[in-house]
């Protein structure tokens, strides 16, 4: 998997980047049909069943799974269903807006109260592997 690239396809052609670009954005879908297609195999209608997250970030990288994930909930502002807080969570990930970018190309087509309960277990596993390797620990 390629490292992700965080820049906007302009800032990439000026940068001379665009190849960086191009095969990120390719990883970026690949990583949407993955999760999408852990919804469509685990999700029962009420529970998403094992550890997706992890398995997630283990195949995709946890930097790319939390870019998806963030991009999801940015490409639907208006979307109430999208809980305040992963909103707010979303907003910390620097995705480019620009038409150019196309984002929506991995954007989750998922109910959003599933993308909701992934982001928290996002949010928690991440949390978990900080703590872990002494980050955010309390003193």
């Amino acid at each position: 998997m390629p490292d992700l690239y965080t820049q906007s396809i302009r800032m990439a052609k000026a940068m001379g980047e665009l190849d960086l670009y191009r095969e990120s954005k390719r990883a970026n879908i690949i990583c949407k049909n993955g999760i999408e297609r852990m919804i469509s195999d685990r999700f029962d209608g009420q529970s998403l069943h094992g550890d997706c997250i992890r398995e997630l970030c283990d195949e995709y990288g946890v930097d790319r799974v939390g870019w998806v994930l963030a991009n999801t909930v940015q490409n639907h502002p208006w979307d109430g269903r999208f809980r305040h807080y992963n909103k707010t969570w979303a907003q910390e990930y620097p995705i480019p807006n620009e038409p150019e970018d196309c984002t929506y190309e991995y954007s989750i087509n998922s109910h959003p109260e599933i993308v909701n309960g992934l982001i928290d277990q996002f949010r928690a596993f991440t949390q978990e592997q900080n703590e872990s390797n002494g980050f955010g620990m309390q003193l």
